[in-house]
Formats: C-alpha cells, sequence, structure tokens
C-alpha cells in the first residue's frame, strides 16, 4: 500500500506568510514611499504587514510540522512515506540551490565585470563578528547531527539535549546578525541612506544584494529553528522497525538550521 498523504493547507498558509514578508520589509525601511501604491507606501502599515507575515509564518510552519507529525503515527506505509519525505528533501535542496545560485552568480557577475561595484568606501564587511557567527553556525550543524544520532540509536534524553543546543546556537547565530546589522545601519549601510548621500548608484545597489543574501539566509535559520522547536516538543518515539527512524530524521534535514555562510562573509 503507498502512502497518499491527505490534502494540506499549510503550505498555502506559510506561502502567504512568506509573501507579506517582503512586501513589509520593502515598506517598513522606506523604499516604497516614492510609489503610487497607497498604503503599502506607509511605513508604519509597512511595520504591520512585516509583523503580520512572520506571524502567518510562524502559524503556518508550526501546523505543517504539526500534521507530517501526526501523519507518521496514523501511516499504514511508514517505509513508502519515508521514502516520500527523503524526495521532499531533494525537490527543497534543489531550490535552496536554484535560490542561492541566483543571488550569487548575480553577485559575482556584477564584482567581476563592475569594479565600482562595492561597499562605501572606507567600510570593511566581515571581521571578529562574522567569524564568531560563522564559528557558532557551524557548531548548532554539529550538534543538530548528534541529535539526530542519538534518536536513531534511542537516546532520547541524549538527543533532546543537543537539540536544545542547537536551538541555543542558532538562536544566538541569528543575535550577531542582527546586531552586526544596527551597527551596519547607524553607519549608513542600507540602499536608501546611500542613495541621500549622493553616493553611486552602485553602492546602493552592493547593499541591496547584501541584505537580500544575508537577509534571506537568517530568515532560513529562523524557519529552521522554528520547526526543531516543534521536533523538540514532540520527539516521537520510533516509527520503523531496526533502526530507530524518528520524525527529526524525517522531517528535517540534518545540516538544518547550520548552512555555511557568515552573516556578512569576508568575500563579500
Amino acid at each position: 500500500m503507498s502512502h497518499v498523504p491527505p490534502g494540506s493547507i499549510w503550505p498555502l498558509i506559510t506561502t502567504i506568510g512568506l509573501l507579506l514578508l517582503p512586501f513589509g520589509v520593502l515598506a517598513y525601511t522606506g523604499l516604497l514611499k516614492e510609489t503610487n501604491w497607497g498604503v503599502l507606501s506607509s511605513v508604519s502599515f509597512g511595520g504591520i504587514l512585516l509583523g503580520a507575515g512572520a506571524l502567518v509564518l510562524l502559524f503556518g510552519l508550526m501546523g505543517w510540522a504539526h500534521q507530517i507529525i501526526y501523519e507518521k503515527r496514523i501511516s499504514h506505509d511508514l517505509r513508502a512515506q519515508q521514502s516520500d519525505l527523503k524526495m521532499f528533501i531533494l525537490l527543497f535542496l534543489g531550490s535552496e540551490l536554484a535560490a542561492f545560485g541566483a543571488i550569487f552568480g548575480y553577485f559575482y557577475h556584477r564584482k567581476i565585470w563592475d569594479p565600482s561595484f562595492a561597499p562605501l568606501p572606507g567600510m570593511h564587511l566581515g571581521g571578529a563578528v562574522s567569524a564568531y557567527a560563522t564559528f557558532i553556525l557551524l557548531s548548532s550543524s554539529v550538534t543538530c547531527e548528534i541529535a539526530h544520532r542519538a534518536v536513531e540509536h534511542g537516546n532520547r534524553g541524549l538527543a533532546k539535549l543537543f537539540l536544545l543546543t542547537t536551538l541555543v546556537l542558532g538562536v544566538v547565530f541569528l543575535g550577531f546578525q542582527g546586531y552586526e546589522y544596527g551597527e551596519l545601519i547607524q553607519r549608513g549601510f542600507t540602499p536608501v541612506s546611500i542613495g541621500t548621500q549622493g553616493a553611486a548608484v552602485e553602492h546602493a545597489t552592493f547593499a541591496s544584494v547584501f541584505y537580500t543574501a544575508t537577509g534571506f539566509h537568517g530568515l532560513h535559520v529562523a524557519i529552521g529553528l522554528v520547526m526543531l522547536v516543534g521536533l523538540a516538543s514532540t520527539m516521537v518515539e520510533p516509527l520503523v522497525d531496526g533502526p530507530a527512524t524518528s520524525a527529526m530524521a524525517l522531517t528535517f534535514p540534518r545540516s538544518r538550521p547550520a548552512v555555511s555562510m557568515a552573516t556578512s562573509a569576508p568575500s563579500l
């Protein structure tokens, strides 16, 4: 008997949250002031849209994770379901490759062919903060893998400990990213601020690419943390005979939430 999962509303809800977030960011940062989009051009409405998008996204992710875990308990063909989830992971990684490939492809194309595509003169990205953040993020990948192995061997206590460690490291990384963003914004490194300073448009474009790449990555880490919180709150029993396989192993890639990309990598 093959596993055919029931229909779900959660992917649609998650997509709506993801759709609201970028419009909220653009409006809140004042990038839509010059448009004729009515209330969408308002900074205050941008803050509301940003908060609403984050809440809808969080709600959708938690509901989606809950449904996947629930399906495991009632499924009549667990091995087929595991195969389906592995295929989902492959498709997910393929979409990630396409998204980040487009961002970095544009970045390096501009960097090679346009020498003026760079930060503001005298501004250097990277440094100690980025190095610490990268180390913390890579460490969270190790702790997540240890938790996964512990679940496979039936040691749920050790799995919970390292899963909690992974969550803490992920939150610390996002804290580093927020701290660094605050410093850069204070120094005027935003597309809007650069435009008002009369600097070349290439510097503003560089800032846009920088925040797109690092912000998109930070969003991935945040989503990973939400999913891990859901898994930590359930930590279901092994699902198949033989080597223990848990909801954690099936629902979440082993390398999440860690992705080896610094908040502001020195190569930028």
